[in-house]
């Protein structure tokens, strides 16, 4: 009789996230994360698990990233995507723009889903960056 094969660990990746946007993910109004694409995150594929944690409170909520897009540029990426995915409260694309970029960063976006049951809550938060 040979031994069950276990099921695979799926990638996780934690990312920080305030929690006036860690509310909007976890209420499902936010579907779209965007981050520079530092060398961390180009090792998110779709399917992977992002686990959001929000700084103030502890608390962890756990979607999947359903959708990856590069873009040259904030520019580019404000140009393609729906502005109320990446911040249902922000009326348009100016009001996202809260400090400059620096020239040459590239971006990525995160279409992402929730995954039922995923809120943990932790008594003190840990500390995450990204």
């Amino acid at each position: 009789m040979s031994d069950p094969v276990p099921d695979p660990v799926e990638p996780q990746h934690r990312l920080g996230l305030y929690e006036r946007y860690y509310a909007q993910v976890e209420s499902g109004r936010k579907t779209i994360e965007v981050r520079v694409r530092t060398p961390r995150m180009t090792d998110v594929e779709v399917g992977d698990v992002l686990v959001f944690h929000g700084e103030e409170s502890g608390r962890e909520l756990d979607v999947r990233a359903t959708r990856i897009r590069p873009y040259a540029s904030f520019a580019e990426l404000l140009s393609a995507e729906d502005v109320t995915r990446i911040d249902p409260d922000t009326a348009c694309a100016e009001q996202l723009v809260s400090r400059p970029c620096s020239a040459g960063l590239d971006f990525a976006i995160f279409l992402i889903s929730r995954r039922s049951g995923s809120v943990k809550v932790f008594g003190r938060p840990p500390r995450y960056f990204g």
